[in-house]
């Protein structure tokens, strides 16, 4: 008898549920190598910044020195700049007024001290003087010793009209100083030959 032909199985696909996820594919290694990549350049970049800015620094270090040192250069011609002009400005003191600072003996006239009562005080409150004058020319010395007299009445004049203000601000003594010599200087200019060049105080008391 001739055998019957068994029929194919058929085989049937399960339907998926609802609600099941598939799993996913499989990563491919490629993608895993691109990352890698990223990586390496990402950190390459980096290095490479710190080596660029290290190399900035060290550059720069030299010319930032040799600035620091020409400044340094440049102060301390200043200083011996200054100290050479300071010297020259003493020297020029001790030249007219002689050693030490002080003013040439046969070129200074003493005058006697002068005593005067201040202005406003009702006769309570005094100034003495002790004034020298730096002439100008040695000869005119002998002129003042001879009109000593009227030169201590100028400058009791000039004395007259100055209050205990007048007398204790802080410029007092230089504004002083400069009436006495234009008041001195105008009284004798046409008497004698030569000028006051400067009035200086040995003494100057207030009470």
């Amino acid at each position: 008898m001739a055998k019957e032909k068994e029929a194919p199985v058929e085989e049937k696909e399960e339907p998926v549920e609802a609600g099941e996820e598939q799993a996913p594919a499989a990563k491919k290694p490629g993608s895993k190598n691109s990352m890698l990549v990223m990586i390496l350049a990402g950190f390459l970049v980096i290095v490479l910044v710190q080596v660029a800015v290290v190399f900035y620094v060290v550059a720069t270090k030299p010319s930032t020195a040799g600035e620091a040192k020409g400044e340094a250069l440049k102060s301390e011609k200043k200083t011996e700049s200054g100290a050479k002009s300071e010297k020259k400005s003493e020297k020029g003191e001790k030249g007219e007024k002689g050693e030490g600072g002080k003013a040439d003996k046969d070129l200074v006239y003493d005058v006697e001290p002068v005593l005067n009562n201040i202005a406003g005080t009702q006769g309570t409150r005094y100034i003495k003087i002790t004034a020298h004058f730096v002439l100008s020319e040695a000869s005119l010395k002998e002129e003042l010793k001879s009109n000593s007299v009227m030169i201590r009445d100028r400058i009791c004049s000039v004395l007259d009209t100055k209050s205990i203000f007048d007398l204790e601000g802080p410029k007092a003594k230089d504004a002083i100083k400069k009436e006495i010599k234009d008041r001195v200087n105008g009284e004798l200019k046409d008497k004698m030959r030569g000028t006051i060049l400067e009035v200086l105080f040995s003494e100057y008391l207030i009470q």
